[in-house]
């Protein structure tokens, strides 16, 4: 989708400097019909964190999502942080989101 393309270079940045303990991960859950542009998108926008496609046991994760771009933060558990959030957000939005969270922890 547009958001979330438009917002993979913010996260690409992101990803980059992420807090100790913690990772940025992209899940994209068209690919089983859209593959090979997922993979020509993270290529074109450059981004380094890493992209996957889940499989099923992945996809229970994604009940919850109600629109792209969501963002779900999850501890080392696997255990859910917080709300989960809606919409495009900004790289400067994703750490204020990413240091509240990890203040929960």
């Amino acid at each position: 989708c547009g958001p979330c393309v438009n917002e993979m270079p913010d996260l690409g940045e992101l990803g980059k400097n992420m807090p100790e303990g913690s990772q940025l991960l992209g899940v994209c859950l068209d690919a089983d019909t859209a593959k090979n542009q997922a993979i020509k998108i993270t290529e074109e926008t450059g981004v380094e964190y890493v992209n996957i496609i889940p499989d099923d046991a992945l996809l229970k994760y994604s009940e919850q999502i109600m629109g792209i771009p969501t963002t779900i933060f999850y501890d080392a558990k696997g255990k859910q942080v917080g709300e989960a959030v809606e919409g495009m957000r900004s790289g400067a939005q994703y750490k204020k989101e990413i240091e509240a969270r990890l203040a929960l922890l």
